[in-house]
């Protein structure tokens, strides 16, 4: 049995990569676009100097490793479920340099630079424990944070707190304040966000608001989807059937439950597409704008359906574009795989230096793979725009070319976890993350 690395691999990026891909490639301009009013001062908003600007590369390959900043407690990484450490996630969205984080009541402004708080506003004075990572959101000529907490109604003098609702507010992401907000009547959790639509699920229920108004789009309630994600142009989610089968010699028929996935529309909640029918268990997951990671196994009792297999689909038409090797040294949930944005999928064996395969994001074409004879593999820790960060077993960080794999950098400074153009941040003990400066 392999050993595990827990919390520092591809797992770790391609979970956590979702804080980076809502946030668009384009810089902010000045508010005020899409017949919004601009930014006010809001009075409910604390607020300290905006941090000064900082040079972005794109991507960035060189860190520097000798200015660490100890991030705050509230910006960490976690274990996604009790008891694993295969999957995390983080606790906030980073975007060029600032990370994004809520505790129910409040959302918070972090300068990664010195972790200072840059603002503070109200989000709810009644949350509940489980609050969502807000989402950055690049709208033409403007940029939003959106973040959103479930709620309770009634709880004064004698009477009980009665049904949930839940709380939106979207806030300018340099000062805080307030962009407009919406208590939508029913429970929620925000599930991703882009300039389409921002979308909610809440036991097997879907909705979306338009991220520039938070006024409701559609409500697919009773849709009996299973752990949705949202990702760039389609909400894909596992929908649970059963079907009658008589298996020879048996006189009684089998009717064993099976999974499908199903794409809907952002725009209306429509149905794109369905795909994997008849198949046991699905697991999907967002690793990137448009691209979703599908784990399928197929059995029953009376032999199997299918073969197993883990693709990388395209998420607007539910067609797959990476199919994962299995064998008999590899399983499931052993492939794990990230999107760079720019157009390469990059997957490796979770928490090991084994094997790392790239894939072009529309063809599904192998780019490259390690190791070779000649060349050691690398444990993964990020992948952004055309970069591959990661150690070398007895080497140290290194950056690698995602479409040639090719050695890009040797000297990287650190291996980040979380990157974007101005900041690495790398993974410490008990989730707790240090952001060290781009510097080239």
């Amino acid at each position: 049995m392999r050993s595990r690395r827990p919390l520092t691999a591809l797992a770790t990026a391609a979970l956590i990569g979702g804080a980076l891909t809502a946030c668009g490639g384009s810089d902010e301009a000045g508010a005020g676009g899409g017949g919004q009013a601009g930014p006010k001062a809001s009075p409910s908003a604390s607020a300290s100097p905006s941090p000064a600007p900082r040079k972005s590369y794109d991507p960035p390959v060189r860190f520097d490793a000798r200015k660490d900043t100890r991030l705050p407690d509230a910006l960490k990484v976690s274990p996604e479920d009790v008891g694993q450490t295969r999957f995390s996630r983080a606790s906030f969205a980073l975007h060029k340099g600032i990370a994004y984080a809520a505790d129910g009541k409040r959302v918070s402004a972090y300068d990664t630079a010195n972790g200072k708080v840059v603002w503070s506003a109200p989000l709810s004075d009644r949350p509940v424990a489980e609050v969502p990572v807000p989402v950055v959101v690049q709208l033409p000529g403007r940029t939003v944070v959106i973040a959103a907490v479930r709620t309770v109604t009634g709880g004064t003098g004698t009477s009980k707190e009665s049904a949930s609702s839940t709380a939106v507010v979207a806030f300018d992401p340099r000062s805080g304040a307030k962009q407009w907000s919406e208590v939508i009547d029913a429970p929620g959790m925000l599930i991703g966000a882009d300039s389409s639509a921002a979308v909610f699920s809440d036991e097997g229920s879907v909705w979306a608001l338009d991220p520039a108004t938070g006024k409701k789009l559609w409500d697919k309630q009773g849709a009996g989807l299973t752990d949705p994600v949202y990702s760039g142009g389609a909400v894909i989610g596992v929908v649970k059937s059963s079907e009658e089968i008589k298996v020879e010699p048996h006189d009684q028929p089998f009717t064993p439950e099976f999974t499908r996935l199903v794409g809907l529309s952002p725009k209306d909640g429509g149905t794109l597409w369905e795909q994997y029918a008849r198949s046991n268990t699905l697991k999907a997951r967002s690793i990137g704008t448009g691209t979703v990671q599908v784990e399928a196994t197929y059995s029953s009792p009376f032999g199997d359906f299918g073969d197993d297999s883990v693709d990388v689909i395209d998420a607007r038409t539910g067609k797959p574009r990476v199919r994962l090797p299995l064998d008999g040294s590899t399983d499931t949930e052993d492939w794990v795989c990230a999107f760079d944005e720019r157009g390469v999928v990059v997957c490796g064996i979770a928490y090991t230096y084994e094997r790392v395969h790239a894939y072009d994001a529309i063809s599904g074409k192998q780019l490259w793979a390690l190791p070779t004879e000649d060349r050691k593999s690398l444990e993964v820790t990020a992948v952004w725009h055309g970069a591959v960060y990661g150690e070398v077993e007895g080497g140290g960080p290194v950056v690698l070319d995602a479409r040639t794999g090719a050695d890009r950098e040797v000297k990287p400074g650190v291996a980040p976890a979380l990157v974007d153009g101005t900041v690495g941040l790398v993974k410490g003990n008990m989730g707790s993350l240090e952001a060290y400066p781009a510097v080239g």
